[in-house]
């Protein structure tokens, strides 16, 4: 019984060493995009800054076709190198929670790191990192210099692809990845990525509404169509004006993002959750660039700010087209939205002019790309005003008649006596008397 015990006991120790020695021996290693220019390999398109506060945790599900000797994630300081944030990578077990549950492979907190730097984890020739799936999950930022228009400490998010499952807090984000650079042992393979283990969505309550939100259609054939729009804090916008129901916008070159505000003021403020997706009628100018992005501004949600918006591409045409965004993206896309801005170009060498149609709301992608905008009632006209009638002139002064003397001023001008002023009076009214039956006889 004691030999079987004993032989037991080998069993399982030599069973944990040889777990223990199948994983990789990994260090921390930080690699600053100041000095060396690194595409990364394994993110989609498009891209923008997402900010991670002190109790927020951002996990990042992968799979590696080949070995590695590198992983790390692009992670911005917004310009002042200072902050930290805690890395930890875990090899993948049935899904996101249970692999985070267990014990990581290495775990670090990079401090002061150079803004937009690689951080990750660099392996050895004999003992790289193994194909296979992995997690990293980023927690413990801090920056105590952060404000809301530069939040501190992040990472470069992007549209998604096959080879990531994005996490905010533990949540999975079907519209995001992590921008990640991954450095291979021997070449490359054609393809970076292994097969991911799916995730389970919970799809809750969907609004599957196939009509837009009705209390904010925002066409510009509208006959508030004025006030869906400012021209505050407009930025390398030379113009904005309606024409033919069109919203005319522009766009003049310069360094920043070109940028306007539309407002939902005449408008009922849109239930964010209840109609994340938006569709834009819009006609993009040849050889304008095809990334654009719009900030919100919720009564939940402060913008526009950092950390409060969504990138899109246009179409490579310059026939109209219909854009269709997805804010459900942005976990802080909730609440009621009371406006938004407008980055229509990352940035223009020179002159376009864009015109948009209409901007509507909907529950589901799929709604937003088969409803039918012509079907929508015509906008209600402005009523033609009254015309105001012509004022009539003021008739020309004249002299007042002299005013008519008095007794005491006839007699003093020697005028008749009173005995032929009352029989003047006495013929008078004879004569008045007898015009009257005249009057009536003539009615």
């Amino acid at each position: 019984m004691e030999s079987k015990l004993v032989v037991a006991i080998i069993l399982i120790v030599v069973s944990i060493l040889a777990v223990t020695m199948v994983q990789a021996k990994g260090t921390p290693k930080e690699i600053p995009q100041k000095t060396t220019k690194i595409n990364p390999n394994f993110s989609g398109d498009e891209n923008s800054a997402y900010a991670i506060k002190e109790d927020e945790t951002v996990g990042i599900q992968f799979s590696l076709a080949a070995d590695a000797l590198y992983v790390g994630i692009g992670c911005p300081s917004w310009n002042n190198d200072i902050g930290q944030l805690t890395l930890a990578l875990y090899a993948f077990d049935t899904d996101y929670a249970t692999s985070v549950s267990k014990d990581p492979i290495i775990k670090h907190t990079f401090e002061d790191y150079q803004d937009n730097s690689y951080l990750g984890f660099e392996f050895t020739e004999a003992d790289p990192l193994k194909a296979g799936e992995y997690v990293i999950e980023i927690t413990d930022a801090y920056d105590d210099t952060g404000t809301a228009i530069n939040p501190g400490v992040g990472i470069w998010s992007h549209k998604p692809y096959p080879g990531q499952h994005f996490f905010e807090d533990g949540h999975y984000n079907k519209g995001l990845s992590a921008r990640m650079y991954v450095e291979f042992k021997g070449e490359a393979p054609e393809v970076p990525y292994g097969e991911l283990t799916p995730v389970k969505v919970e799809t809750g309550e969907v609004n599957t509404d196939p009509e837009p939100f009705k209390g904010a259609l925002m066409r510009f054939s509208d006959p508030n169509a004025d006030y869906y729009f400012t021209e505050v804090d407009k930025h390398d916008i030379d113009d904005l004006y309606i024409e033919d129901g069109k919203l005319i916008v522009k766009v003049v070159p310069g360094i920043g993002d070109p940028q306007f505000h539309l407002l939902l003021d005449e408008l009922e403020p849109v239930p964010c959750e209840e109609y994340p997706i938006m569709r834009i009628g819009i006609k993009r100018p040849e050889g304008a660039p095809r990334s654009a992005e719009i900030f919100f501004n919720t009564t939940e949600f402060q913008g526009p700010a950092p950390g409060g918006s969504v990138v899109f591409s246009y179409e490579d045409t310059t026939d109209w087209q219909d854009v269709i965004i997805d804010f459900s993206t942005n976990k802080h896309w909730k609440g009621d939205l009371l406006s938004f801005r407008f980055d229509i170009l990352p940035s223009a060498d020179q002159e376009y002019v864009f015109e948009i149609a209409y901007i509507l709301f909907f529950g589901t992608e799929e709604a937003a790309r088969n409803f039918d905008v012509s079907s929508l009632p015509d906008p209600t006209p402005t009523p033609e005003p009254t015309p105001t009638p012509e004022r009539t002139p003021t008739p020309e002064k004249t002299d007042s008649p002299a005013p008519t003397a008095t007794e005491d001023e006839i007699k003093d001008e020697g005028g008749p006596n009173t005995g032929v002023v009352i029989a003047i009076v006495v013929v008078a009214v004879l004569v008045v008397a007898g015009a009257v039956p005249a009057v009536v006889m003539r009615k």
